[in-house]
C-alpha cells in the first residue's frame, strides 16, 4: 500500500495544482464564510439589542419628556396665576382700598379652594420654612424646615422640584412634583403640589401612539406598552387586552415575569396561532413609575438570523459546485464572493468608527445580497432614530434661541463661553456670536462696579447657586441697566469652578418705577413738611405782632386741635367777637353739587341763611379779598341788600386752587366802624389770616375724614367694613349693658356666587355685590349697621331689636332679594338669592363676637339645608 504522499507527487503538476489550489481554495472559502457568519453574527447579535434598548429608550424618553412638560407647565401656570392674584389683593392693600390682613384673608381663601390634581393643594411657606397658608389649618404657624424639600424650597423659593413623600398612615414614598413662586413682600413661598401619579389625565396616548406603532424591527417585531398588571396601553393588535397570564411554550409566566422585574430583557419561546413551531422571542422593557408603565420592544430572534441561514446555504452550495467545476469555477466563485465580502468589512468597519454613509452594494445577488439589504435597512433605521434625536436637539436648541430672557454660560474669570439672541439684545450686541467674540472680560466691560463679579463668584463657591441677585450692568451702547441674575456654579472634584450658568431678566423698568414711586412718596411728604411749615411761619408771624396776633395765635391754636366742623365754627364765633366786637358777619362754605355757597355760620344782626353765588360778590368774582369802604364809593356786592352797611370784607377761602368757602365781615357804625386803632387795611389782613386758618383746618378735617372712611369703608359696595363692624361691636356691646337690650346680628353670603365669577367674570361679580349692599342699605335702619364682612359674605347688627324681630328682618330680606332684587350687568339682567343666619345677644352669647360667630354657623346651616331661606341659631343637642 503506498503512502498518499507518494501518490500526490506522482501527479502532474495540472492535477497537483488544481488539486492544491482547489483545496486550498475550498479551505479558505470554508474558513472565510465560517469567519463572515461569525462576525455578522456577532454583529447582528449586538446591532439588534443595541436597536431594541435604544428603541425602547427613545419611547421611554418621548414619554417621560412628555410627562415632565406637561406636569412642569401646568404647575408652572397654576403658581404664576395664584402669584398674580396674591399681587392683586397686595397692591389692593397698598392702595388702602383693604387691610394688609383683609389681603392676606381674601388670597388665602383663593388659593385654598383650588385643588391640584385629585389630592394635590396649595400651601404657602416663608423664607424661615413655617407654614402661612395650608388647607390643614392646625398645620399654620407650624415649623417644616426639619424636611428635606422644604429646605430646598428655603433655598431656591422660586422653580420646580420634585421630593418623595408619604402621608401619615402610609408605608410607601411616591413621587410628588412641586412647583413655587416667591411673593417677596409678604414672604410667601407660593407651592403648588401634588403626586406625579395624578396628572397622568395630562398625558394623551393619543399623541405619540403612531409614533410609537410605526416602529418595527425585522419582519414582524414591533413595540408596545402596559402597565404593571398586564394591561396593554398601546399594541398594534391587542390594545386595551390585559396579557398579564399569558403562558409561552415552556409553561412560563413571561409577561407575570415582565410586570414583576419592570426593567431588563428576557428571551422566551412563542408560537402564534397560525404556526407549528415556536419561535425564541427577544424583549428589551423599561418601566416608568409614574404611570405605571412598562415600555416594550419585541422581535422574533429567528427573523434577524435569517441572513446567516442564507449565508450557510449558500457556502454549502458554493463548496460543492467548487468540487465540480475545480479551478475556473473556484477562481470565479472567489472573485465574485471576495469582492462582496471585502466591501461588507470595509462597511461593517465604517459602521463601528459610526461612519453610516458607505453602504454596501445591493446588486450582487444570493445571500450577500439579503445581508446587504438587511444591513442597509438598520442602518437606515438607526439613521431616522438619530435624526429623530436631532431634531429633538434641535428643539430643546430653539427654546434657547427664542427664550426672551438672556441666557448664558461664563467661566469664572469672565469670559463669555456662550449667550442666547435674547442676552445679545439685552447687552446692546447684533447677534450672540458677536457677544461672545467682544465680552472678553465681564469685570471691566460689563458690570458697572467689577467689584460685583468677584462678589458673584465668591458667593457661588459658598452657596453653588444664586436667584435674583440684582446689578448693573453697562450695555455696548454705555447705557446703564439693572439685571436680575440667577445663576449656578459647576465644580470639579476638586470644588474648582469649571463655569457658571444662568439667566438674566432685564428689570431696569422696574427699578424705574421704583424710584418714580420714591419719588412720590418724597414729594407727599415735602408737601407734607411745607404745609407744617407754612402753618407754623404763620404761627411765628402772629407770635410777633400786638394783642391782636396773640389773640390770632390763640384761635389758631384752638382751631388746630379741633375734630370736627362744627367745633371749629365754635371757635370762630367765641374769637371774632373779640377781634371785632361790633361786627356781623357769615361763614360760608361751597356746595359742589348745587355750584352755590351755603350760609353754615352767622353772628351779629346777621340770621339770613340763603345761599349765594359767584356772581353775587365780588371777591369770588376775583379770587381775591374785597374790601367795600363807603366812604371811599367802593361798589358793594349783590348778596349785601342793606344800605346802612358801611364797611364790608368779603375773603374767599381757597385750597389749591379750589374755592372752599367765603368769610364774610359787615360794620354799620358811621362814625368809627373798627375798633379803635384798627384800620381797614389791617381789618383785610386779619380777616385774611383768620379765613386762612378756617381753610386750611377744613381741609385738614375733611382730609381726616376722608381717610377714617377710607379705613371704614368697603371701597367696592360702600357699606362698612369688616373693621368697622368689629369697632362698633365693642361699642355696642357696652351700650346693650347700660341700657339692657339686645342685638341681632345677621350673617348674609350670596347663594352659587362663584357661578357669576367663573361664567360672567369678576366685573359682574361686582355687580351683583354692589346691588346687593345697595338693597340692604336701603332696607335696613338709619341705626343699624350693615357692612361686607368679606368676599361674598355681609352683616347686619340689628340694635335694640328681639329675636322674633331680627327673625322677620333676616325673612324680609331674603324674600325682597328674591323678589324684587334685579341685578343688571352690561345688557343682561340676573336674579338672585342669599342664604341668612341670625343669632341674637344676649340671648345665644354673652358676647357681641360669640354671637356673630353663632350667626355664622346659622348661615352654614342655612347653605347647607338647600340655601335662599333664613335659619335661627341653634346649639346641637346630644
Amino acid at each position: 500500500m503506498k503512502r498518499p504522499g507518494n501518490l500526490f507527487n506522482r501527479l502532474s503538476i495540472h492535477y497537483r495544482l488544481l488539486f492544491s489550489y482547489s483545496l486550498t481554495f475550498l479551505i479558505a472559502l470554508t474558513v472565510g464564510i465560517l469567519m463572515l457568519y461569525s462576525m455578522v453574527r456577532t454583529t447582528l447579535e449586538q446591532n439588534i439589542e443595541n436597536e431594541l434598548k435604544n428603541s425602547t429608550n427613545t419611547i421611554l424618553g418621548m414619554v417621560k419628556t412628555a410627562i415632565d412638560a406637561s406636569i412642569q407647565n401646568h404647575l408652572r401656570g397654576i403658581a404664576e396665576t395664584n402669584h398674580n392674584i396674591v399681587q392683586y389683593f397686595y397692591n389692593q392693600s397698598q392702595k388702602g382700598l383693604i387691610s394688609q390682613e383683609q389681603a392676606k384673608q381674601m388670597a388665602t381663601r383663593i388659593l385654598l379652594t383650588q385643588t391640584i390634581g385629585q389630592n394635590g393643594y396649595i400651601y404657602c411657606i416663608d423664607h424661615n420654612g413655617i407654614i402661612q397658608v395650608h388647607p390643614e389649618t392646625k398645620l399654620i404657624g407650624t415649623d417644616l424646615s426639619e424636611n428635606s424639600f422644604i429646605q430646598t424650597q428655603k433655598v431656591k423659593k422660586e422653580g420646580y422640584m420634585e421630593y418623595n413623600w408619604a402621608n401619615p398612615g402610609e408605608k410607601t414614598q411616591r413621587s410628588k412634583a412641586l412647583y413655587m413662586s416667591y411673593f417677596k413682600p409678604w414672604d410667601w413661598i407660593i407651592s403648588v403640589s401634588s403626586y406625579r401619579g395624578e396628572f397622568n389625565a395630562l398625558l394623551r396616548v393619543e399623541d405619540f401612539r403612531e409614533n410609537i406603532l410605526s416602529l418595527t424591527f425585522g419582519k414582524t417585531g414591533y413595540p408596545y406598552i402596559m402597565n404593571s398588571k398586564g394591561l396593554l396601553i398601546v399594541h398594534p393588535k391587542l390594545q386595551g387586552t390585559n396579557i398579564y397570564e399569558s403562558i409561552d411554550d415552556n409553561g412560563r409566566m413571561f409577561i407575570k415575569e415582565i410586570c414583576e422585574k419592570k426593567n431588563g430583557k428576557i428571551i422566551y419561546p412563542w408560537k402564534n396561532p397560525d404556526e407549528r413551531i415556536a419561535r425564541k422571542k427577544l424583549v428589551i422593557f423599561n418601566y416608568i413609575p409614574e404611570l405605571d408603565w412598562i415600555i416594550a420592544s419585541s422581535s422574533y430572534l429567528n427573523e434577524f438570523y435569517s441572513p446567516l441561514t442564507t449565508i450557510g446555504y449558500s457556502a454549502a452550495l458554493t463548496i460543492f459546485i467548487m468540487l465540480i467545476l475545480i479551478i475556473p469555477i473556484t477562481w470565479l466563485i472567489s472573485s465574485r464572493l471576495a469582492k462582496p465580502l471585502q466591501e461588507m468589512i470595509n462597511v461593517f468597519e465604517s459602521g463601528v468608527k459610526a461612519d453610516f454613509s458607505n453602504q454596501p452594494d445591493v446588486q450582487w445577488g444570493g445571500a450577500m445580497n439579503q445581508v446587504a439589504e438587511n444591513y442597509n435597512r438598520f442602518i437606515d433605521k438607526l439613521q431616522k432614530t438619530g435624526q429623530e434625536l436631532q431634531n429633538s436637539e434641535e428643539r430643546f436648541r430653539s427654546i434657547f434661541e427664542n427664550s426672551v430672557e438672556g441666557i448664558f454660560q461664563i467661566s469664572p474669570q469672565g469670559e463669555c463661553i456662550a449667550a442666547n439672541p435674547a442676552m445679545a439684545t439685552m447687552l446692546g450686541y447684533d447677534t450672540p456670536d458677536n457677544l461672545v467674540e467682544k465680552l472678553t472680560d465681564m469685570k471691566t466691560q460689563l458690570f458697572k462696579d467689577p467689584s460685583k463679579m468677584r462678589e458673584i463668584v465668591e458667593n457661588l463657591k459658598e452657596r453653588d447657586a444664586l436667584k435674583g441677585y440684582q446689578i448693573q450692568f453697562i450695555r455696548k451702547d454705555t447705557h446703564t441697566i439693572w439685571v436680575s441674575l440667577n445663576a449656578k456654579a459647576y465644580k470639579s472634584k476638586s470644588n474648582k469652578i469649571l463655569y457658571i450658568e444662568g439667566f438674566l431678566s432685564d428689570i431696569t423698568e422696574q427699578k424705574k418705577s421704583e424710584q418714580a414711586l420714591k419719588l412720590s412718596y418724597e414729594k407727599l411728604e415735602n408737601r407734607v413738611e411745607e404745609r407744617t411749615r407754612e402753618l407754623s411761619n404763620w404761627v411765628k408771624e402772629l407770635e410777633q405782632r400786638d394783642a391782636r396776633s396773640a389773640l390770632l395765635r390763640d384761635m389758631s391754636e384752638m382751631i388746630q386741635v379741633c375734630h370736627t366742623a362744627d367745633e371749629i365754627f365754635q371757635v370762630l364765633h367765641q374769637y371774632i367777637i373779640k377781634f371785632f366786637p361790633d361786627s356781623s358777619g357769615q361763614l360760608f362754605i361751597f356746595n359742589h353739587e348745587l355750584n352755590h355757597l351755603k350760609p353754615l355760620m352767622c353772628w351779629g344782626d346777621l340770621t339770613d341763611t340763603h345761599p349765594i353765588f359767584n356772581d353775587d360778590c365780588w371777591a369770588l368774582r376775583r379770587d381775591k379779598p374785597y374790601l367795600m369802604d363807603k366812604s371811599h364809593s367802593h361798589l358793594p356786592c349783590s348778596h349785601m341788600e342793606d344800605s346802612k352797611i358801611n364797611l364790608s370784607i368779603c375773603i374767599p377761602m381757597i385750597s389749591q386752587g379750589d374755592i372752599l368757602g367765603m368769610f364774610h365781615l359787615r360794620f354799620y357804625n358811621q362814625k368809627s366802624p373798627l375798633p379803635t386803632n384798627l384800620q381797614p387795611a389791617s381789618a383785610q389782613r386779619i380777616a385774611t389770616r383768620i379765613a386762612q386758618h378756617i381753610a386750611l383746618a377744613l381741609v385738614n378735617i375733611n382730609l381726616r375724614e376722608s381717610l377714617k372712611l377710607q379705613s371704614i369703608q368697603d371701597p367696592l359696595t360702600g357699606l362698612y367694613n369688616r373693621r368697622f363692624l368689629n369697632d362698633s361691636m365693642t361699642r355696642e356691646f357696652s351700650r346693650m349693658a347700660r341700657h339692657r337690650y339686645s342685638i341681632g346680628m345677621i350673617m348674609i353670603d350670596v347663594d352659587h356666587f362663584k357661578h357669576f365669577n367663573d361664567n360672567h367674570g369678576h366685573e359682574c361679580g361686582d355687580a351683583v355685590l354692589q346691588g346687593l349692599g345697595h338693597f340692604l342699605k336701603k332696607n335696613t335702619r338709619a341705626e343699624d349697621i350693615v357692612c361686607r364682612y368679606g368676599g361674598e359674605e355681609f352683616a347686619i347688627m340689628l340694635i335694640d331689636t328681639t329675636l322674633d324681630s331680627a327673625i322677620q328682618k333676616a325673612q324680609t330680606i331674603c324674600d325682597g332679594v328674591r323678589e324684587g332684587l334685579e341685578v343688571r350687568y352690561k345688557t343682561t339682567s340676573f336674579k338672585i338669592t342669599i342664604s341668612l343666619g341670625v343669632a341674637v345677644c344676649p340671648l345665644h352669647a354673652p358676647k357681641l363676637e360669640e354671637c356673630l360667630t353663632m350667626a355664622d354657623q346659622a348661615l352654614y346651616q342655612a347653605k347647607t339645608a338647600g340655601r335662599d331661606q333664613v335659619i335661627e341659631f341653634r346649639a346641637a343637642t346630644t
